[in-house]
């Protein structure tokens, strides 16, 4: 799938960039319902701080 294709681009540019500057961080892809999917996942890593962007 062409979206899927895009957004494993997206994810690996990402990382790239986070490793150069020395940040620790999780990037992680869910599926669903984004306000469910989001809190769903949140609450099930205890998350203290979640960012988000948007293309």
């Amino acid at each position: 799938m062409i979206f899927e294709d895009h957004t494993e681009e997206v994810v690996a540019e990402a990382r790239m960039l986070l490793n150069e500057e020395q940040f620790e961080a999780a990037i992680e892809i869910v599926e669903g319902e984004p306000a469910e999917a989001i809190i769903e996942y949140a609450e099930e890593i205890s998350a203290d701080l979640i960012v988000m962007g948007s293309t």
